[in-house]
């Protein structure tokens, strides 16, 4: 009759069958819906209640049925409607009543207790449950298949047992409920470590045009995912919460020690995801401060990078800090909302050309529209500026002079998103984005981005899985191939695949596997790269 009946918890063999019995109670009810007396008294509000019933309003709807009613429509017909809205709408005091008037009717009665059972074992009231099941098998009316399901349902009903005295009361608070802690560890390879590009190539930015022979590394590394969560002010629908997330890659041979990673991020902020009777209400606002390391290196040999005589391996170190606010709202099938943010990258000092310090502020719109309950389609836009500290603008022959204004950069983002729910486990994600990136100088920098993403999501009560695929392509309208008119336009395409899987043994211990590919192809040789990693990890939470 009416779908998510069944906890997100439940995955043994009986409550499986449960959700069977339900997702095929949904069908049963479903067929008597559009059931009409054809009385001309109330046909108009009837009519309009199956189309806001249609259109997932089911307050709306139950309204309108309760119009018709009032108008003297076919009123076990029009209560039976009045107890599927109410259920939809989540009242279900109001649906247990509808659903027994429209059980004085003997067409109805036996779908009616039927759902009543199901109304019943949504509140918690097993043992009302059974007794409605029985009934509805029992009754002389019920065909063959409403006596399977109702024969399922009482089978799928946990039995009684007598309940351990708890260590903790049921209402006291756990350990889980203010701190949670995860520690992922493992091992892991890299076919090339450093991003090296695949084959020899001109080096065209250099005046003396040197042919350059890049050295692909591969090695072993650890991964090492740590995070712990706590939370304070909790409430039924909102919470603040204070966490530290750790990353890093460490390899285990001592020449590749350069591709070392590692950053911390402290985040403290406020979730708020309130359901309403129209629909869900989500605001979230925190603060991130972030440290992020890693080794600048010469891609071609994974040696320390030098500019001139200086050591420049720094240069991509940073302390990242700023807010950033995210609002939705849903009423009825649709949804809106917006999300704002700032932050400022202080990387560590170097030289002026190639300090990457800058400030970004970003603000955001989207709309959404769920046609059907398992269909969601996004629309957004996004507007975004960074400004460097130190860091100067190319002229339109891409030459970087000194006394260029500073580089500022300014994004137009739009996308659209579809969300496709197949089962109650599997889950397909399709996105597309086209984004515009302004230099807002001679427009030497200036790109048009297209990226294209399709996502696939499972969820099992122990094993969770999720692949994607994403690709860009960059159309630069100015620049040049090494900076260099000689080399042609500058192209450049990316993708990117991966697959994350995780395997829960017990509520502590899991394992968890990761593959990804990155592949980039591009005019400019020194930006092209064919890399995988694979990683196996253990992982412990609290």
């Amino acid at each position: 009759m009416i779908k998510n009946l069944s906890t997100k918890t439940a995955a043994n063999p009986c409550q499986r069958m449960t959700r069977r019995n339900l997702a095929a109670g949904f069908l049963v009810a479903a067929a008597w819906i559009p059931l009409v007396a054809f009385a001309d008294d109330g046909s108009a509000w009837f009519a309009e209640g199956k189309s806001a019933f249609k259109n997932g309003d089911y307050a709306h709807a139950a309204a309108r049925y309760r119009q018709a009613k009032q108008a003297g429509y076919d009123l076990a017909t029009v209560s039976y409607n009045i107890g599927v809205s109410e259920y939809r709408a989540g009242n279900y005091a109001a649906a247990e009543q509808a659903f027994v008037a429209a059980s004085v009717d003997p067409r109805l009665a036996p779908i009616s207790f039927y759902n009543l059972g199901l109304v019943a074992k949504r509140q918690g009231d097993l043992e009302d449950a059974r007794v409605w099941f029985v009934q509805a098998k029992a009754h002389r009316g019920a065909n063959k298949k409403l006596k399977a399901l109702a024969t399922k349902a009482v089978a799928g009903l946990p039995r009684t047992r007598v309940a351990r005295r708890p260590i903790l009361r049921l209402d006291e608070p756990r350990l889980s409920d203010f701190l949670r802690v995860s520690v992922h560890t493992g091992y892991a390879t890299d076919n090339n470590a450093y991003r090296s590009p695949s084959s020899s190539y001109v080096d065209l930015s250099d005046p003396t045009t040197p042919t350059i022979s890049p050295e692909v590394q591969s090695g072993a590394y650890v991964p090492v995912d740590a995070m712990a969560d706590f939370r304070w002010g909790i409430h039924e629908d909102s919470h603040f919460t204070l966490n530290y997330r750790f990353e890093g890659k460490f390899y285990i041979d001592e020449e590749l020690k350069n591709a070392d990673e590692s950053s911390h991020e402290f985040t403290i902020g406020g979730i708020a995801n309130a359901k309403t009777k129209r629909g869900r209400r989500y605001w979230s606002s925190r603060f991130t401060l972030a440290r992020h390391e890693r080794i600048a290196y010469d891609r071609d040999d994974g040696l320390d990078l030098v500019s001139g005589t200086e050591d420049v391996t720094d240069r991509y170190n940073y302390t990242r800090m700023g807010p950033r606010m995210y609002y939705h709202r849903e009423i009825g099938p649709v949804g809106f909302g917006f999300r704002l943010g700032a932050h400022i990258n202080q990387y560590d000092e170097t030289l002026d050309f190639l300090d990457l310090t800058h400030e970004q502020y970003l603000g955001g719109v989207h709309v959404s529209y769920r046609p059907w309950q398992r269909t969601t389609f996004k629309l957004n836009g996004d507007y975004y500026r960074r400004k460097y500290a130190n860091r100067v603008h190319k002229d339109i022959n891409g030459i970087r002079f000194t006394d260029n204004r500073l580089l500022e950069y300014e994004y137009l983002n739009y996308g659209l998103t579809v969300n496709q729910r197949l089962f109650r486990s599997l889950s397909l994600n399709f996105d597309f984005r086209y984004t515009q990136r302004n230099d807002r100088m001679d427009g030497y920098d200036d790109y048009d981005r297209h990226t294209g993403r399709v996502g696939m999501r499972f969820r099992a009560k122990r094993l969770t899985a999720r692949v994607a695929y994403t690709y860009r392509t960059y159309h630069f309208i100015n620049a040049f191939a090494f900076d260099n008119p000689v080399a042609g336009e500058r192209t450049l395409d990316t993708s990117y695949a991966m697959l994350d899987a995780s395997y829960r043994f017990t509520r502590h211990f899991g394992v968890k596997l990761v593959l990804k590919q990155d592949l980039v192809e591009s005019s400019d040789a020194r930006s092209e790269y064919d890399r995988m990693q694979l990683a196996v990890s253990l992982r412990w939470r609290l």
